[in-house]
């Protein structure tokens, strides 16, 4: 019965290969040596590092160095723009051959093509001669000069992380659609090589083409939400697709759209949107924007004025992995893949500020790079023949510098950019002395570009996160000799450690804006559970906990500066006794001033939430397969404010706060008839008042917004500057009540009305006039039209 959804909902998952059930790929090889000017290169093309949790456990072999080692080393992809092998798209706009050497193609708002080199010119920055090792290196206790080898192996491999935070609780049934697309995917994947045996070249260029005469809308399946340039030039990415077959009928369009909804000018890219990497804005007013060309396995990065005038940058091999990542400079990085199959052959894309490229390679390089606000990146790679983990540093100039860490038993996290702009990398090691039991202890790097400083820390840092605050990022560090945990505070000056505390931490540390630390200790001796609480000054205060401290089903989510950004530096912790669940409030001299009192049978799964004005609220379930629901609590009055059946639908944090500080919860239940949710939304003020509910059926079209370096998550509402709120939910059926809502202290309106199943609709998007824009996809035969539409309130 749900199969006739397919055409409609899962053609843009069909068309792109989401969720494949065959993989298939011509054999299409691309010659990309790395080059250097530098005799002292280190050749990267055995880099790796895989993993799904912050850290990797890896075995090292032995080399001849026991601290780091820095290299320098430009990285370019010259020959890598060319395209042998043979392409064929049916499409509006006309056919080009592209040529080998030729740099990126530009098209001009008259058509004419302009092409320019791919030279990298940002390079002001000289290659660095190799370094013999890593300069500044302090102590923090005591590291032995010498170490053995230990004989303790770790897990090397794990599943890729995704580009994207999903539910952590699985939302019943809002991403299903995806799903029954498997099979019409695996034909089409089948039909599209077929085709491509009897194709031809195909340039990798752009071409203007003509809107439809309404003027109001543009051909093909929307692949994202209407972007909002820096200017207020509206972008619309779509493909070209068959409603029926979900089979590509063509490329890339991009359009620019007026403020009432008018298409002013459409332009043709050469391949598909890559998949799970929306197009962005960029402070100058463009559009950034990766296709990727099955056929030739290839990523093309271009870059779209508000005039329409595009230039590609850039290219490199494989398919887009990871969304791309912008600094605050304006400096853009892409990664690819090259062969998914296994999980071989990265490749990093910078695009300067000034738009030019310049491509750096890695064999295996599972995480995403973190970008610094300077437009510096590390990336994370390892060896796949040595098994030797490598941090590839690219500074401002684009310059990289490769720092290899100690060769022994290595537990190595994801580099951190802390609150001075700085990147922080820390690796634990194994070691053992004389015959000593095994201790760990770890090394701690400061970036500053990609030059380094290494010290040391006597402990392990291996099971938590670095979180940014202060003057850089603190740390639990937790000696295993002594049984007990201390605090590190780190920064480019020093690495302050406080006092330390017998027990493990339970859960991940919360920093408050003056630098108090909130730390969740289990005493294995005393068996008993404690929060301790760390000062500035590096004193702590242990209080005891009257019951078992709950560990949240998922940790807090993180936030741009501070984990918990509450002004009264206070702290909250969950826990149980006899069968209740209970919220501890404490102080920052440690005395616990509240116990709040959370409703019977009820489980305190997320951590808490704050508003803009700093109050707490505790998201509660209660568990159940019939009468699962979800209640918010008020952390200062312990008062219940709502409750909703069904699951938590969340995104960047449990509960969703508009900028007049009206909190949202929103639950979903699975339909029982149908493949569609019914959506549950309540909002309430800092009092606990509710202003509004809304249940709708449908499918909630949810907003991935890009948290920096923290990555998307995909935002169940949108809002205006004035703090009204928006859904946009389509239908499945004619008889359920899709559209956009609005969502003020007045009540719920529906400002749009869709409820046909061949219509599908994008998040709401709202630009900085507070005008809101709704992205509409209409299926017309096989083919499909997308309008922007502008909404009033």
């Amino acid at each position: 019965m749900f199969g006739k959804h397919v055409g409609r909902v899962g053609a843009l998952a069909v068309a792109l290969g989401i969720g494949s059930a065959v993989v298939a790929m011509p054999g299409v090889a691309w010659a990309e040596p790395d080059t250097s000017s530098s005799p002292a290169v280190v050749h990267d093309s055995g880099d790796s590092s895989r993993g799904q949790t912050p850290r990797t456990h890896k075995r090292t072999r032995p080399t001849a160095t026991a601290e780091s080692s820095g290299s320098s080393e430009r990285s370019s992809e010259g020959a890598d723009a060319a395209s042998t092998p043979a392409a064929k798209r049916r499409s509006r706009s006309s056919e080009h051959a592209e040529k080998a050497d030729d740099g990126a193609a530009q098209a001009d708002s008259g058509g004419r093509t302009i092409t320019r080199q791919h030279e990298d010119r940002d390079g002001d920055t000289p290659d660095e001669p190799a370094a013999p090792g890593v300069v500044d290196t302090d102590a923090v206790g005591v590291v032995p000069p010498a170490l053995e080898r230990p004989t303790l192996l770790k897990a090397l491999f794990a599943p890729r992380a995704t580009s994207h935070h999903p539910d952590p609780v699985p939302e019943p049934s809002s991403a299903s659609p995806l799903l029954w697309t498997m099979l019409a995917a695996a034909r089409r994947q089948v039909g599209e090589l077929r085709d491509a045996a009897a194709a031809t070249p195909v340039t990798a260029t752009s071409s203007e083409v003509a809107a439809e005469q309404s003027g109001s809308s543009t051909p093909g399946l929307a692949t994202q939400p209407v972007v909002v340039g820096a200017d207020g030039t509206l972008y619309q990415v779509t493909v070209d697709a068959n409603a029926t077959t979900g089979m590509l009928a063509g490329g890339t369009r991009v359009s620019i759209v007026g403020p009432d909804g008018e298409v002013l000018k459409t332009r043709a890219l050469f391949g598909a949107p890559s998949e799970g990497s929306n197009a962005v804005a960029r402070d100058d007013g463009s559009l950034l924007i990766t296709t990727y060309s099955r056929l030739l396995n290839r990523t093309f990065v271009s870059v779209i004025n508000p005039n329409g005038l595009v230039r590609q940058v850039g290219s490199a091999s494989g398919n887009v992995q990871s969304p791309i990542s912008i600094a605050a400079d304006g400096t853009a990085y892409v990664q690819t893949l090259v062969n998914p199959s296994f999980g071989l052959g990265y490749k990093l894309i910078r695009i300067s500020a000034h738009n030019t490229t310049r491509v750096y390679s890695a064999t295996v390089s599972s995480y995403p790079p973190v970008v610094a606000p300077d437009g510096s990146a590390y990336l994370v790679s390892q060896n796949l023949l040595t098994d030797n983990v490598v941090l590839m540093a690219i500074g401002p100039g684009g310059a990289l510098r490769r720092t290899a860490p100690r060769s022994d038993l290595q537990v190595v996290g994801q580099p951190v950019i802390g609150s001075d702009g700085r990147a922080y990398w820390a690796v634990t090691y194994d070691i053992t002395e004389d015959g000593a039991d095994r201790h760990r202890v770890t090394d701690v790097y400061t970036f500053t570009g990609n030059r380094s400083t290494l010290r040391h820390i006597d402990g392990d840092v291996s099971n938590y996160n670095l979180i940014p605050s202060g003057d850089g990022v603190y740390v639990p560090v937790y000696d295993n000799a002594a049984g007990t945990t201390v605090i590190a505070r780190i920064s480019a000056a020093a690495i302050d450690l406080s006092e330390p505390v017998s027990g493990y931490l339970v859960n991940a540390i919360d920093v408050t804006p003056d630098g108090t630390v909130y730390g969740s200790v289990y005493d294995y001796v005393a068996k008993t559970y404690k929060v301790a609480v760390y000062r500035p000054d590096g004193s702590v205060t242990e209080t005891a906990i009257a019951g078992d401290i709950v560990a949240p089903d998922y940790p807090r989510p993180p936030t741009e500066r501070f984990p918990t950004p509450n002004p009264d530096n206070t702290g909250y912790v969950a826990y149980t006794s006899g069968g209740h669940s209970y919220l501890a409030v404490l102080s920052s001299d440690g005395a616990i001033v509240r116990t709040v009192t959370l409703p019977d049978g009820t489980r305190a799964s997320r951590p808490a939430s704050f508003d803009p004005d700093g109050n707490a609220y505790q998201v509660v379930e209660t568990p159940g397969s019939d009468d699962h629901a979800v209640s918010v609590v008020s952390a200062s009055t312990g008062a219940v404010i709502a409750t909703l059946p069904g699951s938590l639908v969340s995104g960047h944090d449990s509960l969703q706060f508009g900028p007049d500080g009206t909190g949202y919860l929103v639950t979903a239940e699975r339909g029982a008839t149908t493949p569609s949710s019914v959506y549950h939304i309540v909002s309430f003020d800092s009092t606990g008042t509710v202003l509004t509910t809304l249940d709708v059926t449908g499918f909630l079209d949810r907003n991935p917004v890009d948290y920096r370096s923290q990555g998307y998550y995909d935002e169940p509402l949108t809002f205006g500057p004035d703090g009204t709120a928006y859904a946009s939910v389509s239908v499945f059926s004619a008889d359920e009540d899709g559209g956009v809502y609005a969502l003020t202290p007045a009540g719920a309106t529906r400002i749009l009305a869709v409820n046909d199943p061949k219509t599908s609709l994008m998040p709401v998007v709202v630009d900085s006039t507070g005008t809101p824009y709704v992205t509409v996809t209409r299926q017309d035969g096989d083919s499909y039209v997308t309008t922007v539409v502008p909404l009033t309130a």
